[in-house]
């Protein structure tokens, strides 16, 4: 899974293995793509690839976001909460959870297909 957030003119990426998967080699898949991405602006910093020491996470706190909203309102104003709380000192990480990836669905008849192949 793959979360991403960014904040106060920096972004974070947040990859987690799947079970099973080793954290070396995961790190080391990340490390080769990054390092093949040949458009960061000359401004930015060198990019910090590294496993994270979890084992001294603690959630202290889950925090619902409800409303009579559609889900992508919904998750734009959890999203803004999230930024919200990384903005307090003293809080490093905070996950959505439940939230729905995005889709496009496109659909298009044979005939439109045909001249592409």
């Amino acid at each position: 899974m793959v979360q991403t957030d960014g904040h106060c003119g920096e972004g974070r990426v947040y990859v987690n293995a799947k079970d099973g998967y080793g954290l070396r080699v995961l790190l080391e898949d990340v490390k080769s793509r990054v390092v093949g991405i040949t458009f960061f602006p000359c401004e930015t910093k060198q990019p910090r690839i590294y496993i994270a020491d979890s084992s001294r996470y603690l959630e202290v706190l889950a925090v619902a976001v409800i409303g009579r909203l559609d889900v992508h309102d919904l998750r734009r104003v959890a999203e803004r909460v999230r930024e919200d709380l990384l903005e307090i000192d003293d809080i490093s990480i905070v996950n959505l959870a439940g939230e729905k990836n995005y889709e496009i669905a496109i659909e298009a008849g044979l005939n439109r297909l045909r001249p592409l192949t």
